[in-house]
């Protein structure tokens, strides 16, 4: 029997100036997989990733950690039907119509300059993204010059190689 593993990719730059590549932290997670695939004695025929600088970083890390063990890790692929969304450009074209006109985000966006600590950072920001992106898929916000959910997801659909 076959088995399909899907990782999204180590944990991002988040907040920094280059958000698409991977922190420390996310370079540390991408190793461990690696490892613990190894630990686990796991074949791979086939390594996929999306094109996106942290997905293929995520994917390389793990197998040059893999490989390190002595086991064939085969090159990824890379798969344009795996990338994500440009999450930032619906937040920059969003957020100021949203301050202006909306009492929820402006109190959310509040928190989030209000943040001292950098997990408080991380959690108000979440809940930024959260409505933001949620009214976005939902087809709730119709941004000029961003592509609706509903059209991202059935072109990533059709750019699937499975």
């Amino acid at each position: 029997m076959s088995n399909l593993f899907l990782v999204r990719h180590g944990q991002a730059s988040f907040l920094e100036q280059n958000y698409d590549k991977l922190s420390a932290k996310g370079e540390a997670q991408s190793r461990m997989l690696g490892e613990y695939w190894a630990r686990h004695g796991l074949a791979f025929d086939q390594v996929f990733s999306g094109p996106r600088s942290r997905q293929r970083h995520t994917a390389l890390l793990a197998g040059e950690t893999y490989r390190k063990a002595g086991l064939p890790w085969p090159d990824a692929t890379i798969v344009e039907g795996f990338d994500e969304f440009s999450a930032e450009a619906v937040i920059e074209k969003a957020l100021p119509g949203l301050l202006e006109n909306d009492k929820h985000v402006r109190t959310l966006h509040a928190e989030f300059e209000k943040a001292e600590t950098q997990a408080e950072r991380f959690k108000a920001f979440q809940r930024v993204f959260e409505v933001i992106v949620g009214r976005w898929a939902g087809g709730k916000l119709h941004l000029s010059g961003i592509e609706p959910w509903s059209d991202f997801a059935i072109v990533c659909r059709t750019r699937l190689p499975l």
